[in-house]
């Protein structure tokens, strides 16, 4: 179940603080003998116009995060709508950035950084015509870093980087993030390291991939301000990330900040929870989003806006 950044990642904001000092935090490396995959998509759904970012399974039903709109697909039907407008009205975003969804309650939470406030609606509303039906409005108060998302911040092997200021380090270790309810595990996934952390009972276990990818970066002066470069050589870690019953799958890049095509992979990897790297699956093109669907397909939104449907072996 995708449960990411909206509403749940201002929360636990304050507890990842008190884990930056490293304490209680234990490190192991991915064991384990990994299958590799080369997989060929196996179906495809009609493409959102724009630019695609980020996407989320609910049974039949596909969300993509297409800029500042959020585009609903249906997998039967093959039909496809955008739920909201831009605007200050009923149903209406700003900036819209995120969203996060609570199979408990079936309520889908959208983030709009422009107001900051979080917009949340039934899911089974979504499935009607016309505006959204049962919708609640929640204002952001405080220093909630919106627009900034959530940041892994146990910092590894930092040697002479180790006393630069939180806000640096925060940078250079900003993870994507993901909560599975079944282990009651928040996994966190470095976008610019090959390591994963799982945050479970308020224990961090930090997971070490086999590429050994870390960041590599600067601090500059801006107008007075210290602020972070990425330098050309560093390369990006997991750019998306899908936490399941059984594990893990991350998507990998592995490529330099330098190429433009660094945001975007071909690599799965599947991690189960005792942080064995069980397989490898590598696509048959470059996707920027996954999710995996309780039937062992995976979807994955392309660089050509596409979005393709893998079936993952054994699934």
């Amino acid at each position: 179940m995708r449960f990411y950044l909206g509403c749940v990642a201002f929360m636990i904001v304050p507890f990842l603080s008190s884990c930056a000092s490293g304490n209680g935090v234990s490190v192991v490396d991915m064991g384990g003998r990994k299958a590799e995959y080369s997989l060929s998509a196996s179906d495809s759904l009609p493409g959102v116009a724009g630019n695609p970012a980020d996407i989320m399974v609910l049974d039949s039903l596909l969300l993509v995060r297409d800029g500042e709109q959020l585009v609903i697909c249906n997998t039967d039907s093959r039909e496809s709508r955008t739920l909201f407008g831009r605007g200050r009205g009923p149903g209406e975003m700003l900036g819209f950035y995120d969203f996060s969804y609570d199979a408990a309650s079936r309520e889908l939470a959208m983030l709009d950084v422009s107001s900051q406030s979080i917009l949340s609606v039934c899911i089974d509303s979504l499935l009607g015509v016309g505006m959204f039906q049962d919708c609640r409005v929640a204002s952001l108060a405080g220093d909630a870093g919106l627009g900034y998302g959530p940041y892994a911040r146990y910092v590894p092997n930092a040697g002479d980087k180790e006393n630069y200021p939180d806000n640096i380090l925060n940078q250079a270790y900003q993870a994507r993030m993901d909560y599975e309810a079944s282990q009651r595990t928040l996994v966190l996934a470095c976008r610019y390291a090959d390591q994963l952390e799982f945050i479970r009972d308020g224990e961090v276990t930090l997971v070490r991939g086999p590429e050994g990818v870390l960041p590599m970066f600067s601090v500059m002066d801006a107008g007075g301000f210290e602020v972070l470069a990425h330098d050309r050589d560093e390369r990006k870690g997991f750019i998306d990330l899908c936490a399941c019953r059984d594990g893990v799958y991350a998507l990998f890049s592995g490529r330099t900040v330098a190429d433009e095509n660094s945001s975007f992979g071909n690599e799965v990897w599947f991690v189960s929870w005792d942080a064995a790297l069980e397989s490898v699956y590598r696509l048959d093109r470059d996707v920027i989003a996954i999710d995996v669907a309780s039937d062992g397909k995976l979807y994955a939104v392309a660089a050509d806006a596409g979005i393709y449907v893998y079936q993952l072996p054994g699934a």
